[in-house]
């Protein structure tokens, strides 16, 4: 569930975005060792709606993905 985007977890129009969404989560994760969002079951779905997300060089990963990675999520 960590890895679902907000219209997925919506359930609206689900588009190659979703996808684009779930890889940044992803990249985010192996750029800074560890989870962007952690819970289990509703928890981390209202993470994934609500959690602001922080850029990867706040929490160790590097600068060079900030751009990327902030159009992505």
């Amino acid at each position: 569930t960590a890895y679902l985007s907000p219209e997925q977890i919506r359930r609206s129009g689900v588009t190659a975005a979703a996808d684009q969404f779930a890889l940044g989560i992803v990249v985010w994760e192996v750029a800074t060792g560890q989870r962007l969002f952690r819970g289990e079951g509703e928890a981390a779905l209202l993470a994934v709606l609500e959690q602001p997300i922080p850029l990867p060089s706040s929490a160790g990963g590097p600068v060079a993905l900030d751009e990327l990675l902030s159009r992505m999520l």
